[in-house]
């Protein structure tokens, strides 16, 4: 199926505007939005005191031992896991589902939709006339 150039070039153009209102949003947000709670302008000091004091307080607390290498002894216990299998395998029918039919759908729209004209039929010919087609006349005699 051939496209035609005017549609390719619409395509062109709204991916090209797409692009530019990303890219302007990313410069945009690079000069507005703050660095950490104290370069925020819209806070008040109590506010950013209280903040900070948030933060501190959401830190997890951490062990020596662990931070420094993996606990070999929590990827064991997480591999074992039936409940981590289980989501993993519910995750996995759910996408497949979903995948398939987003990257399926037209070609099953495309066989089912388009008029079948190409295909032989299954059935052998009649020599009977359907109800669809008139019959002929013959010119055999006077």
């Amino acid at each position: 199926m051939a496209v035609s150039s005017s549609v390719t070039g619409t395509w062109r153009w709204i991916l090209i505007i797409e692009g530019l209102f990303t890219v302007f949003v990313g410069i945009l947000c690079y000069f507005i939005l703050p660095n950490n709670i104290r370069s925020c302008k819209f806070l008040t000091p109590a506010e950013k005191d209280f903040a900070e004091m948030r933060m501190q307080a959401d830190m997890p607390v951490t062990d020596t031992a662990t931070t420094h290498g993996v606990n070999w002894g929590e990827v064991k216990r997480g591999m074992l896991s039936i409940s981590c299998w289980l989501s993993a395998m519910a995750y996995f029918g759910i996408l497949a589902g979903l995948y398939s039919f987003g990257l399926f759908v037209r070609t099953l729209l495309l066989i089912h939709c388009l008029p079948q004209t190409d295909t032989p039929s299954s059935s052998p010919p009649s020599s009977k006339p359907s109800a669809a087609t008139p019959p002929t006349k013959s010119n055999s005699g006077p």
